[in-house]
């Protein structure tokens, strides 16, 4: 499982994640550097059901396109527009919006390793186990690291 997140993978995302400051250029796309990281805490907090998620999946997103995404296609830079609501505004700066991020990290560490086939709902994906998230965050982090060249 390419990208996928665990406790040692973990480490090296998140020396990536201490590598951005507020100031860091983009390669593409419109994020600044404190919205990415708030755009990575709530995936994070969406895997974790700690925010509420519709399902708007289909058996085709389910997966056909799910197994394209995650094993096949590579990420489009700046191609793909996400809805707004995936999209809030940061709560401070890259600094304090990483201190959020790396414990909703942890957080969701701790839920892989406790119950690893609990299923919690990605809008696009459908239900999803832990397991499968792990490869969800593996690919997106670093998709938005590679944005902000790190």
């Amino acid at each position: 499982m390419r990208n996928s997140i665990t406790r040692i993978t973990w480490a090296v995302c998140r020396a990536r994640f201490e590598q951005i400051r507020d100031d860091t250029p983009r390669q593409w796309g419109e994020l600044d550097p404190a919205r990415m990281i708030r755009h990575v805490r709530l995936s994070t907090e969406l895997s974790l059901a700690e925010v509420e998620a519709k399902d708007e999946s289909t058996w085709w997103t389910r997966t056909v396109f799910c197994w394209l995404v995650f094993n096949v296609l590579p990420w489009p830079k700046g191609k793909i527009k996400v809805s707004e609501v995936f999209l809030p505004k940061p709560d401070g700066n890259v600094a304090a919006e990483r201190i959020l991020f790396f414990e909703a990290m942890e957080r969701f560490l701790a839920a892989v390793e406790k119950e690893p086939q609990r299923r919690t709902t990605h809008p696009m994906f459908g239900p999803r186990t832990m397991h499968n998230w792990r490869q969800i965050h593996g690919k997106h982090f670093d998709h938005h690291l590679r944005q902000f060249g790190v």
